[in-house]
């Protein structure tokens, strides 16, 4: 006996259950998919153009909605999870394909966060095939205990070997 806890799972258990037609269960399937590439692309655009918290009430105003867009269901949590694990070694990757063989620039930028903590952002300028122009795109966040030379040099190294770019390539930090 399946123990059925949630709303979710309740109703998963009843199509399993029942006896619907295989063209129903497709449709079904295909409704869920585009559901998902949905999400991911909602997603996708939370992460380029505007802060993670807008999509709670952008999610909540598409619901309204008929058709693909009702079952909807995005907020802050899964959006998030959606870019930490699925866009953002996408995005890395995407960027690291287009840098390949090119030369590049560095950006470096070191703050302090609210806690005290030293941290370093590292932005690329280089030439993109894909969109024909100089483009300047973020590569990450870098902790760092110190700000001096030798560290903030360490951080770019690492850097540089996370993203597998080449030193020759690189003209200018």
């Amino acid at each position: 006996m399946i123990k059925v806890r949630t709303k979710k799972h309740k109703d998963n258990l009843k199509e399993l259950n029942s006896n619907e037609k295989m063209t129903d269960v497709a449709k079904l399937v295909q409704v869920r998919q585009k559901v998902k590439e949905t999400e991911v692309k909602l997603a996708l655009t939370t992460a380029c153009h505007m802060p993670i918290h807008a999509i709670d009430h952008l999610s909540e105003v598409l619901v309204v909605t008929d058709g693909v867009l009702s079952d909807l269901r995005l907020h802050r949590t899964k959006c998030t999870a959606l870019i930490k694990s699925v866009l953002s070694p996408w995005m890395k990757n995407t960027i690291k394909v287009d840098m390949r063989g090119k030369k590049y620039s560095l950006l470096v930028d070191e703050t302090t966060d609210i806690s005290v903590e030293k941290i370093c952002a590292i932005c690329a300028r280089y030439f993109s095939e894909m969109e024909s122009k100089v483009v300047t795109m973020f590569l990450g966040l870098y902790r760092t205990i110190h700000t001096i030379g030798a560290e903030v040099f360490s951080v770019i190294e690492n850097c540089i070997a996370e993203c597998s770019y080449r030193h020759s390539a690189l003209l200018r930090v």
